[in-house]
């Protein structure tokens, strides 16, 4: 076993047994005394020490998600919306574990995938590999490890992206794209028929067209850029294409309202 797996295991594991280890008291919810007269804390002070490292460890996970899509001049890497980890779970610690401490990476990604198609791959799995990545920064890991790290999160968040791609919901939508709002039609019906054929929530449906017009507000400079670009350019071929994917976004803003009012959804 490698020196960079051994130390993303022994992390993982530290972290772990931070997060389920507790200390027993001899009585109910007032402190008591431990072993050699130690006054032990109150169930009520437990309970507030536990939210607190609660909130620790979900702004640990949520920074350094935030800090891994910036680049080194403070943009946003991408704005494509993506998976949002998640607090994990002391199964998803398992998970994290059980695919680090395979350590070569033609082992990882097959195992990943394995994982994925049995429920097992989770935003909270995300969200475990950025409680380490934090943990081995803050220790100084080497750079090795670090890299992994980032690496491991890059196949997490890409597995979890194609999980969504293939769901029923995101099926349904594509579908519901192709019907046209200048067309007369019940398009509440349609929609109905398109998410009861593919198994689809209709709340996932809207979830989804939700978030797509949220991107669209994230690429709002990017849409006046390449507007601006169409009008400046002398090349036919760059004004046709800059043009076409300027129309194109357009369209699909409008279907995406269209769809949600068939749904009655404000």
């Amino acid at each position: 076993m490698s020196n960079t797996t051994t130390t993303l295991i022994k992390t993982t594991t530290v972290l772990f047994c931070r997060r389920t280890t507790t200390t027993t008291t001899g009585g109910g919810g007032k402190g008591g005394k431990g072993r050699g007269g130690v006054v032990l804390p109150s169930s009520r002070e437990r309970r507030r020490t536990l939210r607190t490292r609660s909130r620790k460890r979900t702004a640990a996970f949520t920074k350094a998600a935030k800090a891994d899509d910036v680049d080194d001049d403070g943009n946003n890497k991408s704005n494509k919306i993506g998976p949002t980890a998640a607090e994990p779970t002391a199964m998803d610690a398992e998970t994290f574990n059980q695919l680090v401490s395979l350590g070569t990476w033609d082992k990882i990604v097959p195992e990943c995938k394995r994982l994925a198609l049995i429920g097992k791959i989770t935003n909270g799995v995300l969200g475990q590999a950025y409680v380490v990545l934090t943990a081995c920064k803050n220790q100084g890991e080497d750079e090795n490890v670090l890299k992994t790290l980032e690496n491991i999160i890059q196949l997490l968040t890409q597995t979890l992206l194609q999980l969504e791609a293939d769901s029923p919901s995101k099926r349904a939508l594509d579908e519901m794209m192709t019907l046209n709002p200048d067309e007369t039609f019940d398009g509440k019906a349609a929609c109905r028929e398109i998410a009861e054929r593919l198994d689809a929530s209709v709340d996932d449906v809207v979830l989804e067209l939700q978030k797509f017009l949220k991107n669209c507000e994230l690429q709002d400079a990017a849409f006046e850029r390449d507007l601006a670009l169409a009008t400046e350019t002398d090349n036919r071929e760059e004004f046709d294409r800059l043009t076409g994917l300027v129309a194109a976004k357009l369209e699909a803003k409008r279907r995406t309202l269209a769809i949600l009012g068939y749904l009655e959804i404000s």
